[in-house]
């Protein structure tokens, strides 16, 4: 992690940040040391929202994988879709949606197909959190016929909700979570998910800001990395 005191900018010879771009923003004086030092920055698996701030960005494609999430159950004729999620990361007294809330809400909208009611979102995205949100879920009677949740622990706990409750998992609802991990395989029914390479995002962050120093390049770029739908038992194909 970089030592955010900004004395010691000059110690570096360039920058990667990780994680979610206004989180920086809040320590005013580290922000213009950055802008200030002129050292090549990348951000990894997010979009530097700063005009002031020429930088590289190394994103996973959200937008890309919320509609392969989308397709799938379209093609298997799911006449209702819903989304589990959080409520997004508060900073500098604003909440910051998640995009693949964001996508989910854009895409399902040109469908004609988003419905409010099968939106569901709590502050965290941890497994005791899904398990509670889906038993709340269940007993208002609001489960649609497929959801996708924003990831895969979360989502562990939905699936722990249902088991308790009998609902059938995917003969009642069908679930997909996001990034693959571990776990994912070896809950029962395997979880369906979209496998994130935040390695490769890892990587290439490193490698494109190593190739800046190189070519001392200055315009940003922005490189999108692909990801790839596991089906499983949740959601089998």
């Amino acid at each position: 992690m970089l030592d955010t005191n900004a004395s010691k900018i000059s110690d570096y010879q360039g920058l990667i940040f990780v994680g979610y771009s206004t989180l920086w923003y809040q320590k005013k004086v580290f922000r213009q040391a950055v802008l200030d030092s002129g050292l090549p920055v990348v951000c990894a698996d997010f979009h530097l929202k700063d005009g002031s701030l020429t930088a590289d960005c190394v994103i996973n494609d959200f937008k890309q994988a919320v509609k392969k999430v989308i397709n799938i159950f379209l093609k298997k004729g799911f006449d209702s879709i819903g989304y589990m999620g959080t409520y997004g990361l508060e900073a500098n007294g604003k909440i910051h949606r998640d995009e693949r809330f964001l996508y989910f809400r854009q895409i399902m909208k040109s469908l004609g197909k988003y419905d409010e009611k099968n939106i569901y979102l709590c502050p965290s995205n941890h497994t005791q959190l899904g398990y509670e949100l889906g038993k709340e879920i269940i007993r208002k009677g609001r489960l649609p016929r497929a959801v996708f949740v924003e990831n895969d622990t979360m989502a562990i706990g939905f699936l722990k909700a249902l088991k308790e409750e009998k609902i059938s998992v995917p003969g009642d609802v069908a679930i997909v979570g996001c990034n693959d991990d571990q776990v994912a395989s070896f809950v029962t029914p395997g979880l369906s998910t979209v496998k994130l390479h935040n390695d490769l995002v890892g990587m290439m962050a490193a490698k494109t800001l190593m190739e800046c120093l190189y070519t001392k390049r200055e315009q940003g770029l922005k490189i999108i990395v692909p990801n790839q739908l596991i089906l499983r038992e949740s959601c089998p194909e």
